[in-house]
């Protein structure tokens, strides 16, 4: 097994915008800040999505901000931090 950590590009911006999703999900079916805001999957998906797409530095959502660990070549984690 080869594991290497790199940082993040926005060639991985889906791999990251799926990581967040899921880590707010936490294991579950719904995504918090969808009950929150009073908002559908799809419409905060997308909001994260254009936040990632300004890639801002020191922003808690940007790319940027990511690390990811990938297993014989294939994308397996990603790690954010701000």
């Amino acid at each position: 097994m080869n594991l290497v950590l790199r940082e993040a590009t926005m060639a991985d911006k889906d791999f990251i915008l799926t990581s967040i999703v899921e880590a707010e999900k936490s294991g579950g079916q719904v995504i918090s800040y969808a009950g929150m805001f009073n908002m559908n999957e799809e419409q905060v998906t997308n909001l994260i999505s254009d936040m990632l797409d300004a890639d801002l530095p020191g922003q808690e959502v940007c790319v940027q901000s990511f690390v990811i660990a990938e297993v014989d070549g294939v994308r397996a984690a990603a790690l954010g931090g701000f």
